[in-house]
């Protein structure tokens, strides 16, 4: 919801085009946009991871050296969950309107799955490993294996440049 606010208000409200007009390109603009929901994801995940494990340890009493075990998976899911935020920020410049991204990016999260698994069914190739969300789920393994730590962050990767680059593309081509 922040990330579609965030994006598509500025279309709406005409403010896009104000700041265009003070001579700074689409490309500076929208990659400062990215930039700030990637920082701000990025806060709101460990400002929860923090949250969760102050109430662990008042709860459960030294469950630190628990956590320290997780450090990995929890590396590898922050960066999943920018990943997704990077997703929909992409799908955000895309339509330009709240409610339509809102929509889809839901829809991409229930959808997207499904497809591929269809996808991998009909071609009998495994292709889960492309979809993002396939690569956070391996992490709730205790006994991580260092290639799939590796595939995953790999595939996170690829998102959040893939996700960019279509965004600033799209926003290249974009009249105001």
């Amino acid at each position: 919801m922040f990330i579609c606010s965030f994006i598509c208000n500025d279309f709406d409200n005409g403010i896009l085009k104000n700041i265009i007009s003070r001579g700074y390109s689409r490309q500076s603009i929208f990659t400062a946009k990215f930039m700030a929901v990637i920082v701000s994801t990025l806060f709101m995940v460990i400002l929860n991871l923090v949250a969760v494990f102050a109430v662990s340890s008042a709860l459960y009493h030294n469950i630190g050296s628990i956590y320290a075990l997780f450090i990995p998976q929890l590396i590898i899911l922050v960066f999943g969950l920018i990943s997704f935020a990077g997703i929909f920020f992409m799908l955000c410049s895309i339509f330009k309107k709240s409610a339509p991204a809102i929509v889809v990016s839901l829809l991409a999260l229930l959808a997207l799955p499904t497809g591929i698994s269809i996808i991998s069914s009909y071609l009998h190739i495994n292709l889960s490993c492309l979809w993002l969300g396939n690569a956070v789920s391996t992490l709730a393994v205790n006994n991580i294996s260092v290639q799939t730590l590796l595939a995953s962050g790999v595939c996170i990767i690829v998102y959040l440049v893939v996700s960019y680059i279509v965004s600033i593309s799209v926003v290249k081509k974009l009249e105001v």
